[in-house]
């Protein structure tokens, strides 16, 4: 039948005569990647004991869920020449056989369908083994038996849009259906701006960086992860809205990637101009200059620290407030925030090396940030979620992360697992410190296969169902983040899609589909919450089996359960604590700032008002009496006050707790002129267990040295049944080797290792996350 504007196909189904329109005809692409996995998050059961996802750390996992893409060979719409771009097949769509035979509508089981194609018999999930990231060996897996081989309990597609007439739409050439926001990470580590000693993000003009050897600490040196937006974008439809935004310290949060012909004047004028379909001005040159995303290729502007929640927030807020149906965040980046007051990565203090002999390093402070952190971003999401109850009009946003390694930021970051889960978007990570270093395609294909199998996922998923009982096998580490190996499989039996089996191989592979990427990690991820830091014993042990986990940096962490996403993680450890850095025989390194040894063991931490500021700024010294103090150098002393005739004669405090009335002198800025406390108060202590703190006749705080009486050593937590004698403590009995220190700790010769030193030589190389 023809029909004005081009061909409508009609299909009778079954003997229900019930008429539907024909879009975009399919073929599976079978064993030439048809089948894709994308994530997993864990699933507990509900009340009907069906398994439904398990996004917060609230209780101990059933089973998966996986997120699953049927792909097809691209055909054009037949009913215009446009080439639909959105591959991933659903409900509804017209199949041809891959041998030939009559076309078929995809159907999925559900109550009612008289003959589903896709249905939890024509799977099988097979998990074989389990084992905690990170991975000593991604050869072999040795840890905890998975023994799972089943079909799901259940397949299904969740679509973005509703259903019309049946089946799920393919909305092409309709404006106003897809918008999608990608957030490209322009963050420092990318070109390796990091703490030379650490590898840790700094601020932009911090003097950790060795801007001698960049690239060697650089994540994406090469800016492979623009291609893989700049491929992701050229798989949309051109009907699909979208946007680009840049982000890092020096942009102060998310700014929008696009040319700026009219000259507007504020970042959301330019949002709203440039979300759309018209990619010119994000892609193409404008006035003879670089498009605006060439230049993001230059990379000039990649420095600083990630605010990556403070972005995300901002960018879902916009996202709530644009026109189409269905709504996407996409992010792709290298770790986790490095800027808000909540990140558990925010380091407000950082190494710096000498660079010569006869100077020893130093230490440097660096401010907050960004304002938002994580929990701001997860409280606004569950408020919409909560309002969604009551009031459906407020859009859903979906929120995915491409997640790759850095240096040092190796590990999966659970908070961006548990805000896609939340939001029903993805999470996918690359293990890009695995992966051929002196190659950036390796790196560039893992990210472009991540992008698009989010870009298969956004007009709706096949979700799977599985049980896995070995997740509570008790040698299942809490806190861990698991990497779950074996196979997915589509049996060619009763398979109207293709005549041959088909298997997706979670594995970490030798050689992989992927450009043939060595060494890339396909295995499922999920994590099992930790309770307390008695659950993370684990990990100390393991951190040390990394030789990229350096001796000097292991030996002063502290393996902790993250109380707000219950995932065990390596803390510094405090200040002055034992370590061992592997590198002397003197027995005596001690820990500053996470690192043991070395020029930087004896570094002293940089305090008070001019902590993190610049020379010449104004600061306040804490003397009431003075006035106009400037700081005299980066990170240096408060100094340059003034007698302040205003405070002449009026009370003050000289910070001592032996002295009452004190009061400014008039003309000389000094807080004096006091009245000694009285005799015996208790004053400042010197954290000497056998010292007595008390105040003497003049005003002064004594330490009085106590002699008898049992004491213990904060210092050394493996000596017991010490005693004070002449204000020393000391004697007593050394705790037996293994006995538990510290947080994680083991005692071992009389010291608190978070190693035992019967683990040591570091055993081979842990090449995993």
């Amino acid at each position: 039948m023809l029909v004005a504007g081009g061909v409508l196909a009609l299909i009778a189904v079954a003997c229900n005569y019930h008429w539907y329109p024909i879009g975009t005809t399919f073929q599976f692409r079978g064993q030439e990647g048809g089948l894709e996995i994308v994530s997993a998050v864990p699933a507990v059961k509900d009340e009907n004991g069906d398994l439904v996802p398990m996004c917060d750390p609230s209780g101990s996992p059933d089973g998966l869920i996986l997120t699953m893409n049927l792909l097809g060979t691209e055909k054009k719409d037949q009913q215009s020449s446009d080439p639909d771009r959105d591959v991933s097949m659903r409900p509804g769509d017209i199949v041809k056989p891959s041998q030939g035979g009559s076309r078929f509508r995809l159907e999925e089981a559900r109550e009612g369908t008289p003959d589903p194609t896709v249905f939890p018999a024509l799977f099988e999930v097979e998990l074989r083994c389990m084992e905690a990231y990170p991975d000593p060996n991604l050869a072999t897996c040795t840890e905890v038996d998975a023994g799972t081989r089943v079909a799901p309990a259940f397949v299904r597609y969740e679509g973005r849009y509703a259903q019309e007439g049946g089946y799920y739409p393919r909305p092409l050439r309709e404006t106003g259906r897809m918008g999608v926001s990608v957030l490209v990470d322009q963050s420092g580590s990318m070109k390796g701006y990091v703490d030379r000693v650490t590898d840790a993000e700094v601020k932009l003009d911090s003097k950790a960086v060795d801007l001698t050897a960049l690239k060697d600490h650089g994540s994406d040196p090469d800016n492979v992860r623009l291609s893989a937006v700049r491929e992701f974008f050229q798989n949309l439809n051109p009907s699909e809205e979208a946007l680009v935004f840049k982000f890092n310290e020096q942009e102060g949060g998310a700014k929008a990637v696009c040319a700026n012909p009219d000259n507007l004047a504020t970042e959301d004028e330019i949002r709203d101009q440039c979300f759309g379909t018209f990619r010119d001005l994000i892609f193409k040159e404008y006035a003879g200059e670089a498009s605006a995303f060439d230049k993001l290729q230059a990379g000039t502007d990649v420095k600083g620290r990630t605010p990556l929640w403070a972005s995300v927030l901002d960018v879902y807020e916009f996202m709530k407030k644009v026109r189409t149906e269905v709504r996407h965040v996409v992010v792709i980046g290298d770790g986790p925030d490095t800027c808000a007051a909540d990140s558990a990565d925010l380091r407000e203090s950082v190494l710096i090396a000498s660079t010569s002999s006869t100077k020893p390093g130093s230490v440097a402070t660096q401010a907050i940030c960004s304002a938002a952190g994580y929990k701001a971003v997860r409280d606004a999401i569950l408020a919409d979620i909560e309002a969604r109850k009551t009031d459906p009009r407020i859009p859903v946003v979906h929120v995915s992360f491409v997640h790759f390694q850095a240096q040092g930021y190796r590990r999966h970051d659970a908070r961006q697992q548990e805000l896609a889960c939340l939001t029903g978007g993805q999470y996918v990570f690359v293990n890009a410190q695995d992966l051929a270093r002196d190659d950036a395609s390796a790196l560039e294909s893992a990210l472009k296969e991540a992008m698009l199998k989010i870009r298969h996922t956004l007009a709706g998923s096949w979700k799977v169902g599985v049980e896995v009982p070995a997740l509570k096998d008790s040698r299942v580490p809490k806190g861990a983040v698991l990497g779950l190996d074996g196979t997915f499989r589509m049996s060619k039996d009763n398979n109207k899609l293709t005549d041959d089996q088909t298997d997706v191989f979670l594995k970490v592979w030798s050689g992989s589909d992927v450009g043939g990427v060595n060494n890339l990690d396909h295995r499922l991820a999920v994590r099992i919450p930790c309770s307390t830091d008695a659950d993370c014993a684990w990990l100390g042990p393991r951190l040390a089996s990394c030789s990229w986990y350096d001796a000097q940096i292991h030996s002063c962490a502290t393996a902790v359960c993250d109380d707000e996403v219950k995932v065990c993680r390596a803390a510094e450890a405090v200040d002055g604590a034992t370590c061992g850095d592997e590198q002397t025989c003197t027995g005596k390194d001690t820990c500053v700032l996470g690192y043991c040894g070395g020029e930087l063991a004896s570094a002293v931490k940089p305090a008070g008002p001019c902590a993190g500021r610049k020379k010449d700024q104004a600061c306040d010294d804490g003397n009431v009496c003075t006035t106009g103090e400037k700081c005299d150098a980066d990170d240096g002393n408060c100094v340059g006050g003034t007698p302040d005739a205003a405070q002449d004669g009026k009370q003050c405090d000289d910070g001592n707790s032996c002295t009452d009335a004190t009061t400014c002198t008039p003309g000389t800025g000094k807080c004096e002129n006091f009245t000694p406390a009285k005799k015996d108060n208790p004053c400042e202590t010197d954290n000497n267990p056998c010292t007595d703190d008390k105040c003497n006749d003049a005003g002064t705080c004594e330490h009085r040295p106590l002699d008898g009486g049992s004491c213990s050593d904060p210092s050394n937590p493996c000596r017991k049944d010490a005693a004070c004698a002449a204000g020393v403590c000391g004697g007593g009995t050394v705790a037996a080797n293994l006995t538990p220190c510290g947080k994680a700790g083991l005692c071992w010769e009389g010291i608190c290792e978070q190693v035992p030193g019967m683990m040591k030589p570091v055993p081979s190389q842990c090449v995993g996350k």
